[in-house]
């Protein structure tokens, strides 16, 4: 099966050092070798690149891996085909617009018997049926909301009755990202993990190289993988059909408020986290 990666921070910071390690497993240290794809949010809007080549081996991959990119989330993927014949339109992520906003998706895992119909507008272009799953999450969200953006509990809460029905016909790890919120989804193997600024001595453990924490410093990150790709961070593993959703680089609490992020209005400002309120401040005064 496919392996998915990403990272969301509460202030733009570079990917690069741990998409190093999880490229890897692209054909490298994993036989994950039929495409790949990193997908971000920066200066307001989403960018995608996809391959039908093996990452580790992908002169395209290195090149992205030079290149000088801050963000506030990302999500990157790497192929093992099983549904759909190795090619550029079945590589994750896929991305579609709803609500006037870009949606990112990228699956890990095979669904059985799964031939859903789905709202006309999100018609999968390719024959996965990773890309078939997003199109009907898309659709329950519009059979359910209409044309009314929700707020982001009933949003999360919406997400997670669709993700655990398409979790019955196999397996369903999954990550979807909206601007700066990340939703991750647990059927079998995802693990997360949280930094809050503080540099610790950790591992890459694809590339056998020291991750350079202090990048990082002042600025809560979380990251989630297929599995672990660090040694010397605490990695939490999903329970089964659990969702998370995680904003400014740590889990949203649904007792508690989030302040308004450039990339969704979640539409709920009468109490902000102290910790992100902070970042976020000294973020504008550099």
């Amino acid at each position: 099966m496919c392996q998915i990666f990403g990272l969301n921070s509460a202030r733009p910071v570079s990917p690069q050092e741990p998409l190093r390690g999880f490229l890897c497993r692209g054909g490298g240290t994993g036989d994950h070798k039929d495409g790949w794809g990193i997908a971000y949010y920066a200066d307001g809007t989403h960018h995608l690149n996809v391959q039908k080549t093996s990452a580790f081996n992908c002169r395209k991959a290195q090149a992205f891996l030079g290149r000088d990119i801050l963000t506030r989330n990302l999500i990157a993927h790497v192929r093992k085909a099983t549904f759909g014949p190795v090619d550029l339109v079945n590589s994750h992520p896929f991305s579609r617009k709803l609500w006037g906003y870009d949606w990112v998706f990228a699956h890990n895992g095979d669904l059985h018997d799964f031939k859903p119909k789905v709202d006309a507008r999100f018609k999968p272009n390719g024959e996965t049926d990773s890309e078939a799953a997003f199109a009907l999450l898309l659709s329950e969200l519009v059979a359910t909301f209409g044309d009314t953006r929700p707020g982001l509990d009933a949003l999360a809460g919406e997400i997670r009755r669709v993700a655990a029905d398409i979790a019955t016909h196999g397996t369903f790890n999954f990550l979807l990202t909206i601007g700066d919120v990340m939703f991750a989804h647990g059927s079998t193997d995802l693990y997360w993990t949280r930094q809050t600024g503080e540099p610790r001595r950790a591992r890459l453990v694809d590339c056998d190289q020291w991750l350079d924490d202090t990048v990082y410093a002042g600025a809560p990150i979380v990251m989630v993988a297929t599995q672990p790709i660090t040694d010397g961070h605490e990695w939490h593993r999903f329970g089964k059909n659990e969702l998370a959703v995680f904003v400014g680089g740590s889990p949203h609490d649904e007792a508690s408020d989030v302040p308004l992020l450039d990339g969704y209005d979640l539409l709920q400002t009468t109490r902000v986290r102290s910790d992100l309120l902070e970042v976020l401040s000294q973020s504008h005064a550099i």
